[in-house]
This record gives structure tokens, sequence and C-alpha cells, in this order.
């Protein structure tokens, strides 16, 4: 089996994108030079992008917004839960607010 030849390609991108990319790709044990490798060979193999590139919708987040708003929002729920002194509710217990809720609010 004949060994592949190999050469150098030059990239830019921004400093801090590829601070992250290598963190990304270290976390899997790769390189970002593999990681590219990687990328490449699939986009050949499909003869396309091997993902959908689109526009973000304007206003959307990012998954790391939403899940820190998320995250933000479990907090602040649990803060309120343990206000009112419903921090240790039963699966029934919440059950039951939000019926009477849906019946409140004829939802």
């Amino acid at each position: 089996m004949e060994k592949a030849t190999t050469t150098n390609i030059s990239i830019r991108m921004d400093k801090d994108l590829k601070k992250e990319a290598e963190k990304l790709f270290g976390n899997f044990g790769l390189n970002l030079s593999t990681a590219f490798t990687i990328f490449v060979r699939q986009s050949v193999m499909e003869q396309r992008i091997p993902f959908e590139i689109a526009v973000p919708k304007q206003g959307a987040l990012s998954k790391k917004a939403l899940g820190a708003q998320g995250l933000e929002a479990l907090r602040n729920l649990q803060d309120e839960a343990d206000k009112n002194g419903r921090s240790e509710m039963t699966m029934d217990e919440i059950i039951e607010e939000i019926r009477a809720a849906r019946t409140e609010y004829k939802v």
C-alpha cells in the first residue's frame, strides 16, 4: 500500500474561534489539522458540505445562550419555589398545580 503524500494548507480564521475549535477537537483527541482533514474527507465522500449551512433567524439565540437562559430560568423557579415553601413538591402536587392553572386561565 502506497503512503499518501501530504501538502500544507494555510487557513486564516479568528483567533478566538481557533482557540474554541482547538479546545473542542482536543476533547475528541484531535488536533485542528486532523479535524479539518476529517471534514474534507467527509465532504469529498458525500460530494457536499456534510452539514446544513443557514443564516440564523433574526433574534435567534445560540444553543449556548439558550442553555444559559434555561439554567437561569430553572434557578429563578427554584428560588421562587423556596420563597413560597413549595421546593419539595411531589409530581402529583405539580400536576395538580398545572391543572388548577389551566382551569383558572382556561388553557
